[in-house]
């Protein structure tokens, strides 16, 4: 299992009026953090999206396995299962392991990489 961890700060974050616990969030694509340019990824007709099972924690599940895990608060990590990088080739996990932190607003999760000039875009699922 890889690990990577990052600081972070959530002063900003807009999560006030949804709990996490039972919540799903999809991938809408990156964007760049000055444009505003939102950019689709490939990948491959799967679809990237974290179920939320605390307030801290959610894991990434496509046909039943599991593909990465992620946790928020108090630090964000990114687990990715290493067999999941050999098996699934697109460009999520070409990114995934540069987020370095994170930010709600709203209805959107936010993952931060690049040093905060790109995110990945997640969209709260009703």
């Amino acid at each position: 299992m890889l690990i990577i961890a990052a600081c972070f700060s959530c002063e900003e974050d807009e999560l006030e009026t949804i709990s996490l616990p039972g919540t799903s969030w999809e991938l809408a694509g990156t964007v760049n953090a000055k444009t505003g340019k939102l950019r689709e990824l490939n990948s491959n007709g799967r679809p990237h999206t974290f179920y939320f099972d605390s307030d801290s924690a959610a894991s990434e599940v496509n046909i039943n396995v599991h593909r990465a895990y992620l946790v928020l608060f108090p630090e964000t990590y990114i687990y990715v299962y290493p067999y999941t990088y050999m098996l699934i080739a697109d460009e999520f996990y070409d990114v995934i392991y540069e987020v370095d932190a994170h930010k709600f607003k709203g209805n959107e999760l936010r993952l931060f990489y690049n040093g905060g000039k790109n995110y990945l875009l997640y969209k709260l699922q009703p």
